[in-house]
This record gives structure tokens, C-alpha cells and sequence, in this order.
């Protein structure tokens, strides 16, 4: 039989848990600082003995009144009683392995804190196994042992007893009914730890039902939600296979937010009408459902959370109502089908990787009254057959890479009024003629041009009163202190690129998928280089310094700058001889 419980001997002292208090004084002093006291009444479920080495001589250690000091080394060893055993063992916060059921601690200065967990070993009945816990009295289904012949439906116990004590049965583990074939599920009364994900793997899963006098849960047509049922918490797998089921799902009225998983993986069901009352969508509630063709979010949602829409691999109809204010995470990845994008103007946040992978996604439109400030990292990455993008009024900031491969994009107007573009956030767009950035810009950063092919000293423009300035295909901040980027094909006489006296800071990226240049010539006044010559396509790339070797060892060098770079030569050139490479960046990135 397998059952699982947990106690917890800690520093903090709770009640009803261990508590021992161990304590080191400085190596340097001959005086104890304070002692390691056993603060807990001694588990009938294990024992702890304590041993130290002086001389290859062992001697047992009383915890509860020896005295102990920095650079002490304790041998600990934790004996659980049958059906037990030790689960982590915790010294200072970080996890102590054990060699032969042996832990070895060794003392610091100041508070030293021991944290031991003892479990149950889980126990099965009637073809479920449990975790126990002997603190609530409370019982965790962790799997179900049956293959074949399932109840139907499967009832969930409301208690079951072990050791002659009884537990109720409080939740189910994700993942106990992945790939089964149980077809109908009913939980018992005491349920109250369960969401969509317990349910969200049961491929033949039909029917969900409640005990009535469940104080969490409630059922109805064999749909699972929370008691009052303004939360839809699963819908079946095979839904529409249930008697009262139906291709065609129609939101429960009561119900004001659709729960994380809630429809994942669903292979029944076609159309979906989300009703009036939604104000939110939870992480990966429609996750790669096949059938999905088209979806209207109602006006009274806000946020579509992580994950929502992610891999519905026929999705290609879109509505967002008129009060979405936050689109999550991923919540429309890999789409593939999708063609058109219509922004409300309520719609403030486009999180990470939003719409990223949406290969067919030909337009993104605004409204009038646009309230749309944020575009997140990677938000629009790899939708490469998008062919424009106009910024809306109230756009702030690009992300990371939030248009990285739109690779089909050939006309990009941004916004008077955006004040950041960052990291490749434009990378590889390779067909985009020309751009203009307006005077509002004030933050820069990462190179988001990297990888564009037709941008050049000519068709990258600033606007009057610019805080940057495209010097013949370099891009410098006005006062030339920060080199921001080497444009894809920047002219050079004979791929050497010098960069100008005064320029303090070389950025990260700034040569990131340049294919033109081969040497760069570094000025004195240069303080700080960050990951800026990774990923040069030029082929051997060679640095030379205007200065002697210990002025280039003062500046301040990011270990990855040359990270994805051929390096030619055996070392920076300066002018008192070459400085090897491993001599200022770790030659360990590199291998």
C-alpha cells in the first residue's frame, strides 16, 4: 500500500512541525555565537541523528544542546519509519543530496536553517491511487491503475479510509486521466482542487458531474462549473457525444469567465457562442481545438489570456468585441489560417508573441479612436506574409522583435508620438524599401534593423529634431556617444568600418547579421561594448584599437559580444601588439 504525507522540520518553528535552530560562530573566534537547538517534538514517523567527524573519528551530535561552529561539518542521517521516507532534505535554502541516506552539512556564520520532509509512500485502493495528508486529514488522487471496463460514470470517492482513519478526497492530480478511455466522471462532495486541466487530456471524456452537495462545484448537462456557475471550469472532450451534448455550444447565460483549459483539446465540438456576460478568457481555454473555423469575442470581455487560442490550426475568422483591453501571451501562436486582424479601438496591450507564427496574416487594421500602446516581444514574429503595418496614433512602444521575420513586409509607417523601438524589432524584414522614424522616438536599442537588406544610408531616415542620426548607414544617438547599429549592407572600403572619435558605447547587436563588414577599428574614447559583433555574416571579422593594450583591458566588455562570429587574426590590435582574445572575453562562450 502506498500512501504520502508530509512534516517539515524548519528554522521557522510552526507548531505542530520540527524546528531545529542551528547556529555557527566565526572561525576566527574561539567562542560559540549561539546554539543549535531542537526545537520540536521528535516525529514517531522518523529519526534524526546528527554526527561529527574529529580526527576520522565519528561522534554523535545532540541537537537539541550541543553548540556549533563555522566550518563545522555535520553528517546527518534521517530514518523514516515503515511506509515513509525522506523526500528533500534542505540546508541554508538549498537542497542537500544524500550519499547512502548520509547528508553532509557544513556550517556558516550566523542563522543556519534545516528543512527535512518526510512523505507518506502513496497507497492504492479501489484502483486509485492517493497522497495523504495527515496534517488535514485530506486525500489527493494521484492516477487511476483501470485500462478497460470503466464505471460509468466514474465516481470519485467522497472519503476513503487508511490506517483505520478516514480522509476526505479533495482534489485530483493533472494528468490521472491523460489518454484514458473513462468516458464519465463524478466527483464527490469534498472536491474542491480541480480546474479544465484535470480533465483536459481524457480523450472519450462525454460527461462531467458533481455530488450535489459539493460547496465548489456544480454540473449541469454534464458540464462542469464553479457553484454559482459563473465560471465554465470543463467541457468534455467528446461533448457532443453526451446525450444532452451538441456540435454547437452556446455559453451558459450565468457564466462571466470561460476557465483556463476549459475547452482544450476538444475534438466535438464546431461553433461557439460565447454569449454577452464574458469578461474574460482563461489561459489555453480553446487551445488546439481542430475544429475550430471562426470565433466572436463578446464586447464585455477585457482579456484573453495566455495561451487562449493557441494551435487552433483552422481558426481563420477573428471578431474581437469592442472592449478587449489586453490580448495575453501567445493567445493566437501558430493560427496558421488566419487572414485579417481588425484592432478595437478599447484594445491597450498586444502581449508576447500574441499572433506570432500566423503565416497567412495578410492585414492588421485600426480604428479611429485607437487606445493601442503597447505591442509586445514577438508579437507579430514570423508572419510573413503581412505586407504593411500602420502604427496606430496611440502606439508607445515596439518590442523585441515584435515584427522579426515579416519578411513580406513593404511598407511600415510608424506614429508621431512612439517613443521606444527595441531589439530586433524589426529583424529580417528584408523586403521593407525604406523607413521613416519620427522625432518622438527617444529610445532605440538592440539594433531593430538588423537583417533588413534594403535599408541604407538613404531609405532610413530620421525626422527633423531626431534624437539619432543615420551616418552613411550607421546609426549613432545625436551627441555620436552610442553606436546603435551597422545597417545590413553599410557602405565600406574594403568591409572596414571605423567607428567615431567620441562614441562611448558600442550597443548590443550594433553589427548583429551585417554582411559588409569585416574590421572594425575601435577609438579610445570607447567605455563600454556590449553584445555588440554577434551573428556577423561577413565571414573572419578582425578588431583594431587606436589605443595600447591596457587602455582596451579598462573598457568594459560583455563576455557574449562575439558570440556566432568568425574570428580572424589571434587577438585585438592595438599599438603596442596584439591582445589575445581569451586574455578579455571568456574562450568558453565561444566553444
Amino acid at each position: 500500500m502506498k500512501k504520502k504525507n508530509y512534516l517539515v522540520l524548519s528554522l521557522i518553528g510552526a507548531i505542530g512541525f520540527g524546528s531545529i535552530y542551528l547556529s555557527s560562530c566565526n572561525e576566527n573566534q574561539n567562542q560559540v555565537v549561539t546554539n543549535a537547538t531542537l526545537t520540536y517534538s521528535a516525529p514517531t514517523n522518523a529519526t534524526v541523528s546528527a554526527y561529527k567527524r574529529v580526527d576520522g573519528v565519528s561522534t554523535k551530535v545532540d541537537l537539541e544542546s550541543d553548540s556549533f561552529n563555522a566550518g563545522d561539518v555535520i553528517y546527518l542521517s534521517v530514518n523514516p519509519s515503515d511506509g515513509y521516507q525522506v523526500n528533500t532534505v534542505k540546508f541554508n535554502g538549498s537542497l542537500v543530496r544524500g550519499e547512502n541516506d548520509i547528508y553532509t552539512l557544513t556550517f556558516v556564520e550566523g542563522t543556519n536553517t534545516l528543512e527535512i520532509e518526510i512523505k507518506f509512500i502513496e497507497t492504492d485502493i479501489d484502483d486509485f491511487s492517493f497522497e495523504f495528508n495527515d496534517e488535514t486529514k485530506e486525500a489527493v488522487i494521484t492516477s487511476y491503475s483501470l485500462n478497460g471496463n470503466f464505471p460509468n460514470p466514474l465516481v470519485i470517492p467522497d472519503v476513503v479510509t487508511n490506517n483505520n482513519e478516514e480522509y476526505k478526497v479533495t482534489g485530483i492530480n493533472v494528468g490521472v486521466f491523460s489518454s484514458s478511455g473513462v468516458e464519465a466522471i463524478e466527483l464527490g462532495v469534498n472536491i474542491k482542487d480541480v480546474s479544465g486541466i484535470t480533465f483536459y487530456d481524457a480523450p472519450n471524456l462525454t460527461t462531467l458531474s458533481v455530488n450535489e452537495n459539493n460547496p465548489n462545484f456544480s454540473s449541469e448537462n454534464g458540464i462542469l462549473y464553479n457553484k454559482d456557475k459563473t465560471v465554465l471550469i470543463s467541457v468534455p472532450s467528446q461533448y457532443a457525444l453526451n446525450p444532452n451534448g451538441s456540435s454547437d455550444f452556446t455559453i451558459n447565460d450565468s457564466v462571466t469567465s470561460i476557465g483556463e483549459y476549459a475547452f482544450a483539446k476538444n475534438r466535438s465540438l464546431k461553433t461557439f457562442n460565447l454569449g454577452n456576460k464574458i469578461t474574460s478568457i482563461g489561459e489555453y481555454a480553446f487551445y488546439n481545438i481542430f475544429n475550430l473555423k471562426s470565433i466572436t469575442i463578446p464586447d464585455s470581455c477585457l482579456i484573453i489570456h495566455d495561451y487562449a487560442f493557441s494551435n487552433c490550426t483552422y481558426l481563420s475568422k477573428l471578431n474581437l468585441g469592442k472592449g478587449v483591453k489586453e490580448i495575453g501571451p501567445y493567445a493566437f501562436q501558430s493560427c496558421p489560417e488566419l487572414l485579417y486582424l481588425d484592432i478595437p479601438d478599447s484594445l491597450e496591450v498586444i502581449d508576447e508573441a500574441a499572433f506570432t507564427s500566423n503565416r497567412k496574416l495578410l492585414r492588421i487594421r485600426f480604428g479611429e479612436n485607437p487606445s493601442l500602446k503597447e505591442i509586445g516581444v514577438m508579437a507579430f514574429s514570423i508572419c510573413d506574409a503581412l505586407k504593411e503595418f500602420i502604427a496606430p496614433s496611440s502606439l508607445r512602444i515596439i518590442k523585441e522583435g515584435a515584427f522579426n521575420v515579416c519578411s513580406q513586409m513593404t511598407k511600415l509607417e510608424l506614429n508621431e508620438g512612439l517613443e521606444s523601438i527595441l531589439d530586433y524589432a524589426f529583424e529580417r524584414c528584408y523586403r521593407l524599401p525604406s523607413l521613416v522614424i519620427p522625432s518622438s522616438v527617444t529610445t532605440i536599442r538592440g539594433n531593430p534593423f538588423s537583417g533588413c537588406e534594403l535599408l541604407t544610408a538613404t531609405t532610413l531616415t530620421f525626422e527633423e529634431g531626431s534624437n539619432f542620426v543615420n551616418d552613411n548607414g550607421a546609426i549613432y544617438t545625436s551627441d555620436y556617444k552610442t553606436l546603435l547599429a551597422l545597417l545590413y549592407r553599410a557602405p565600406l572600403t574594403d568591409g572596414v568600418y571605423e567607428i567615431k572619435d567620441g562614441c562611448e558605447v558600442i550597443d548590443d547587436y550594433a553589427f548583429y547579421l551585417n554582411i559588409s563588414c569585416n574590421k572594425v577599428i575601435i577609438p579610445t574614447s570607447v567605455k563600454t561594448i556590449k553584445k555588440a559583433f554577434q551573428n556577423l555574416l561577413s565571414g573572419a571579422f578582425s578588431i583594431e584599437y587606436k589605443g595600447l593594450m591596457s587602455e582596451f583591458l579598462t573598457i568594459d566588455i560583455d563576455n557574449a559580444c562575439l558570440v556566432n562570429t568568425t574570428l580572424a587574426g589571434e587577438g585585438v590590435v592595438c599599438l603596442d601588439g596584439t591582445l589575445p582574445y581569451d586574455d578579455f572575453i571568456d574562450s568558453s562562450v565561444f566553444e
